[in-house]
């Protein structure tokens, strides 16, 4: 499984990458910490789901959820997307042009985290 993490902290990246392996899924796991690299690593790379913090540098999580939707020809575009937010409006009333993805609310806790990955793989 492929796992792209866009997020700012460096703490919660590494937290999420801990997750990920304890739960023995055999992942290759590439993070970003702004925007702009986030949608430079979703160019180039098919990734089976991505988690994507809302509130990150140069460009927001829901900017990057809705160019990969708006483009069928992304390599990702169909992939899942997992969006945290710490923005209640946001986890509860998700943008329509956003296909194929939820939100949860930040903080995350680890087990809720990895059932959305579960479900949104198919796993």
């Amino acid at each position: 499984m492929k796992v792209l993490i866009i997020e700012d902290e460096i703490l919660i990246i590494e937290v999420f990458t801990a997750f990920i392996k304890l739960q023995d899924l055999k992942c290759d796991i590439d993070f970003a910490q702004t925007g702009d690299v986030g949608l430079a690593h979703l160019e180039k790379t098919k990734y089976d789901i991505v988690l994507l913090d809302h509130f990150i540098p140069k460009v927001t999580g829901e900017e990057i959820a809705k160019n990969i939707r708006s483009n069928a020809n992304n390599l990702n575009y169909q992939t899942p997307i997992l969006l945290l937010s710490s923005e209640s409006t946001l986890v509860e009333n998700l943008p329509n042009e956003i296909s194929n993805c939820q939100a949860l609310m930040k903080p995350v806790k680890p087990k809720i985290l990895l059932e959305k990955i579960n479900e949104l793989c198919n796993f």
